[in-house]
């Protein structure tokens, strides 16, 4: 008995063809890390752009529709796609955003489904449902997640009671720190790409153990003065995943909106325009796994390769152009302590 299964074994393994092994390549030239960013960048941002233009104009409220997230800050890639769409009403009181933002979601969850969007030629069904915060809208099988927030500027910043209402006040600074985010250097964005397709690939234990997107973009923009190439930029940044339970990040002016204080509790990634926001709040995740994760591996990039000589293709892209001219903050504007 023992000797058919043995037999039946081999001829499977016989018959499947190994797959092709993932390896680190050894000494990657600047143009490789180019190819890899370019081979994990994926243009998602069409439908949902086009979803918010579509609320924007049929919603029966006053208000701007941006997308956020992953997607609308130009970090997307092949296996991380997170949309936010942020629904924001000029008006609003800021102050009472807890009284009335649940009711203004019950109301949109109503709405959405009986918005008519039409896309590349095709009527797409839609969509809500209720969660605590936010809705989860579906569209042409693109899930995204829905908040509504106050507007909120620059000058509101000295005027709010931040340590009272900021958590209802997250999705009111989005759309700043999108538009910084995607003023950054094209290397910067593309060293954000790679980490994050390197994070999508893991096997997270639970959501409690996923790195928020959003603290990854602000763990590489902050590493990012005096870095000018992907390659030097990915090292160092895993160099502070490494230590990812004791990483502090924060921010002062010109970049933000607010002078940071790098508080005693760790981990902290302070947010460059929400002044209490911690994009790595243990409330919300815990660092230990993407620590763990760090420390088990020789390289944020791993590529498949045919042979031991196999390398990327050179990048050709007019878009994987390694200078820049993004934020032109100095190192002295922000701070990463290990």
């Amino acid at each position: 008995m023992e000797t058919v299964l043995l037999t039946k074994t081999l001829e499977m393994l016989i018959e499947q063809p190994p797959s092709k092994p993932r390896k680190v390549c050894p000494a990657m030239c600047e143009s490789d890390w180019l190819a890899a960013a370019g081979h994990v960048a994926a243009d998602t941002s069409a439908l949902p752009e086009a979803f918010a233009k579509c609320l924007e104009e049929q919603l029966c409220f006053d208000c701007k529709v941006h997308v956020g997230g992953s997607v609308g800050r130009n970090t997307a890639t092949l296996s991380a796609s997170d949309v936010d769409l942020v629904v924001s009403f000029q008006s609003a009181p800021r102050k009472l955003t807890r009284d009335w933002a649940p009711s203004v979601l019950s109301a949109l969850e109503a709405m959405i489904p009986m918005v008519n969007f039409s896309f590349d030629g095709n009527d797409f069904p839609i969509t809500a449902t209720r969660a605590e915060f936010h809705l989860n809208c579906e569209v042409g099988g693109r899930r995204m997640r829905l908040h509504v927030a106050p507007m909120v500027h620059r000058q509101h910043i000295a005027k709010t009671d931040w340590a009272e209402i900021g958590r209802s006040l997250y999705a009111a600074t989005d759309l700043p720190f999108t538009l910084w985010v995607r003023s950054q250097p094209p290397h910067v964005l593309h060293a954000i790409r790679l980490v994050k397709e390197w994070a999508a690939e893991k096997p997270w234990s639970s959501a409690y153990l996923t790195p928020p997107s959003s603290m990854l973009d602000l763990l590489v923009i902050s590493s990012a003065p005096d870095v000018s190439t992907v390659g030097e930029l990915v090292h160092k940044v895993h160099a502070s995943l490494k230590s990812a339970e004791r990483v502090c990040v924060t921010w002062s002016k010109p970049v933000a909106w607010h002078d940071g204080t790098a508080p005693a509790v760790r981990p902290f990634v302070q947010d460059p325009f929400h002044p209490t926001r911690n994009h790595a709040d243990v409330l919300v995740f815990d660092p230990s796994e993407l620590q763990a994760f760090a420390r088990a591996t020789d390289s944020l990039v791993q590529v498949r390769v045919d042979d031991e000589t196999a390398s990327f293709v050179s990048a050709t892209s007019e878009s994987s152009t390694v200078s820049g001219t993004g934020t032109s903050a100095s190192s002295s504007d922000w701070g990463l302590e290990l």
